[in-house]
């Protein structure tokens, strides 16, 4: 998703059953939520729950981009939804994995060096096909 200087949206999300998960990647905005105004940048993530009333805005002067992730949450009986979250990537504690070292195989960073440089060939490739994808996705939740 990409959103101009001066662009958002008071409703971004039209269907009350999909939760929803932000990573931004570059820029910066707002998102209001629960009547507080919580600023993302980029390395920021927001989860949202199903049913959240809120309203997303780009005051910068510079575009912001993210994965917008939409999920019908499926309501289980017992379970609360879970909270929202507002988080940036240094916030967290950076723990070091144990054992990284003996899992390091040059075969399996060849692998894994090979999946991140095809990736990264086909975004532009892809990012029109991906567009369209919300149109779709909000059309088969509406049917379901």
């Amino acid at each position: 998703m990409e959103v101009t200087p001066g662009g958002g949206s008071v409703r971004p999300e039209p269907d009350a059953r999909a939760s929803v998960a932000i990573f931004v990647v570059e820029g910066e905005g707002t998102i209001t939520y629960d009547g507080n105004d919580y600023p993302i940048r980029a390395g920021s993530f927001v989860y949202l729950p199903a049913a959240a009333k809120w309203a997303f805005s780009n005051e910068s002067a510079a575009p912001i981009r993210f994965p917008w992730v939409r999920k019908v949450f499926k309501v289980v009986d017992g379970l609360e939804l879970p909270p929202a979250i507002f988080i940036h990537k240094d916030d967290c504690i950076k723990h070091a994995m144990p054992d990284i070292l003996r899992l390091r195989s040059p075969k399996l960073l060849r692998r894994h060096h090979f999946s991140l440089r095809e990736m990264v060939a086909n975004l532009d490739k892809n990012r029109s096909k991906m567009a369209c994808l919300g149109d779709l996705d909000s059309h088969l939740i509406s049917k379901a």
